[in-house]
């Protein structure tokens, strides 16, 4: 299975880390969404930088043993929600203009930071939960102060938003490593 999954990896590397360049900083967040559940649970599939970030992760998640695959998941998901909320609260939910450009620059490398433990086939161990947190906690932090009106209901729906994501690409990184596995198996 580690030849399998070197092999995998060793052909993708290239497309993910591609991805997480055209994943160019928006430089558009604040102001931009209103309040709720709904308006949280679709704004991880409205921007290329959301879905690339959320992508990477699930793949990253699916090279991990299962065990850690679900403990960073929950870590990266639970960070994320709690510097949401943080970033609701700071000064009103709005930064200043040079501190969201350094969070928004802060998110694109976190995607390029994924590519590269991807490209490494970096696992971690029992730091992957960790690293997952950390790269999660900018994208909850800029997200919070975007938000105008319902806090909670955002973090919640853009949480759920960010499950879906990470799990549809973690499912398609699994299928493919199976049905791989199942060609290239001794008969």
């Amino acid at each position: 299975m580690k030849n399998l999954i070197k092999s995998c990896v060793k052909k993708s590397w290239l497309t993910a880390l591609g991805l997480s360049l055209i994943a160019t900083p928006a430089f558009a967040h604040p102001g931009e969404h209103t309040t709720g559940f709904w308006a949280g649970f679709v704004h991880p599939f409205t921007g290329l930088d959301h879905l690339v970030a959320m992508m990477l992760l699930g793949v990253w998640f699916a090279l991990l043993t299962r065990t850690m695959a679900i403990k960073s998941g929950l870590a990266s998901v639970g960070i994320f929600a709690l510097a949401l909320l943080i970033g609701g609260q700071l000064i009103g939910g709005q930064l200043p203009e040079n501190s969201i450009a350094a969070i928004e620059w802060a998110v694109l490398f976190s995607g390029l930071a994924v590519a590269l433990l991807i490209l490494f086939r970096m696992q971690l161990g029992q730091l992957a939960p960790v690293v997952a947190a950390t790269l999660m906690a900018t994208h909850g932090l800029v997200h919070g102060t975007e938000v105008t009106g319902n806090l909670i209901g955002y973090a919640l729906g853009a949480c759920a938003g960010m499950l879906v994501l990470v799990s549809l690409a973690y499912t398609a990184t699994r299928l493919c490593l199976h049905i791989r596995a199942k060609r290239y198996s001794p008969q």
